[in-house]
């Protein structure tokens, strides 16, 4: 069959989204067996490993899951000698139809095919004649039967019936659900969960299974409602990886649908996202660093052993730990390349930052200021420009007089209450 010009497969099983790997080119090797044996052929799959240039476990992989989706039958040969034997295969081309489909059809097509009107016809009718009495009725003939062999019973696949999987998944793509790969939705996985205040403690299999389990929608819905139920139940300064919940539990229990539909659209409403390197994404990062800091993890034991000897080495290792660790929300939002949401009150307090260079004194200065606190330095933008508040001078001294600026301006935006 090397030279065979077509191979017929069944339109309906393109689409099918069961379909992994090689499944689609076994079944096309399968369909170029049409024009004999009513579609039936027996095949080694031995050989059809060695045409396509596959392991013959790939190969009978794609068959079990063909048989399994309804796209292929198979009669099992058994030889004499109790070994297998190659099988029979047949392309399935047309699936069970449902009793409301022929009922569809039955409506469509009576007024061609059902029974003729007196009325309109002008004549009597035929009468219905039956088998006449004493005479048995012939057999009926469903088609000519495939091929004997010695091998057992085939089986009974009820997956000829097209399962309901199809259906949903074409329900979700029209209410906007989009298929997603597993590379994105990994990807996105990776930016929440590393969001999540205990997820250095979390366990990770438990957290993806949960994640992946979740509909595309219920994963947007977590994506732009986590931040606003962790700020609802803990509030804005007291999250802690110590006392947040676990994020396999979070998720499973999907706990950001319990929110009130008041507080999300009030937080929705509040937020705008800004460009990374934007005055009000530098003001967030700034409002973050000046609330509380995290727990800080243990250092691991050589680490450990290595600062308590003291020195500029242990100094220098203390406050890379406590940059790294102490305000876990700030480094997400440093290494997330989408910018960041910023609440309104943030934004409104960030109207005095410019853009300074950063081989400017300004910067400099404000190097040594992160420097002191301990702060991670942010990120400067490609062209090599970043915003910080305005200052009225390049000295250190300014730098500090700014950042006390900035911190009363957003007390006043905020409440005494609010203030970061």
């Amino acid at each position: 069959m090397s030279d065979a010009r077509f191979s017929i497969i069944p339109g309906w099983i393109v689409t099918d989204p069961r379909l992994k790997g090689r499944d689609l080119q076994v079944l096309c090797l399968l369909g170029r067996h049409t024009s004999s044996k009513h579609g039936w052929c027996r095949r080694s799959q031995v050989k059809m490993a060695e045409e396509l240039s596959l392991a013959r476990s790939t190969v009978q992989a794609s068959i079990d899951r063909l048989v399994e989706i309804g796209g292929v039958e198979r009669r099992v040969v058994v030889s004499e000698s109790g070994r297998d034997s190659a099988h029979w295969y047949r392309v399935v081309y047309d699936r069970e139809v449902s009793s409301n489909a022929i009922a569809a059809w039955d409506a469509d097509d009576e007024k061609e095919f059902g029974p003729i009107d007196d009325a309109d016809s002008g004549s009597t009718p035929c009468r219905h004649v039956g088998t006449p009495a004493g005479i048995s009725a012939p057999p009926a003939d469903s088609g000519p039967a495939p091929p004997a062999d010695s091998g057992p019973a085939p089986i009974n696949d009820s997956t000829l019936t097209a399962s309901d999987l199809p259906r949903e998944r074409a329900q979700a793509r029209e209410e906007g659900e989009e298929e997603e790969s597993p590379k994105a939705l990994e990807r996105r996985f990776r930016q929440w969960w590393s969001k999540w205040p205990s997820f250095e403690d979390d366990d990770e299999h438990r957290t993806r299974n949960a994640w992946l389990a979740l509909s595309p929608q219920q994963r947007r819905d977590c994506e732009e409602k986590t931040q606003i139920w962790l700020e609802r139940v803990y509030g804005k300064n007291g999250l802690s990886r110590t006392k947040v919940k676990k994020s396999s539990t979070y998720l499973a229990q999907r706990m950001w649908e319990r929110l009130p539909e008041t507080v999300v659209q009030a937080a929705t409403q509040a937020t705008e996202r800004y460009k990374l390197f934007s005055k009000e994404y530098q003001a967030l990062c700034l409002a973050i660093l000046l609330g509380p800091e995290s727990p800080l993890p243990r250092m691991p034991s050589t680490l450990e052993a290595m600062v308590k000897a003291g020195g500029p080495v242990a100094d220098r290792e203390r406050k890379e730990h406590r940059r790294r660790h102490a305000w876990p929300k700030v480094n997400s939002l440093y290494a997330d390349r989408r910018g960041a949401l910023v609440p309104a009150d943030i934004a409104a307090s960030a109207e005095d930052f410019r853009s300074y260079h950063a081989a400017s004194p300004t910067v400099v200065a404000w190097r040594a200021v992160y420097d002191e606190m301990g702060w991670p330095f942010p990120p400067v933008g490609s062209d090599g420009w970043i915003c910080f508040p305005n200052m009225g001078g390049d000295s250190v001294e300014a730098a500090l007089v700014a950042l006390e600026s900035f911190r009363e301006r957003l007390s006043e935006v905020r409440g005494d209450e609010h203030a970061a």
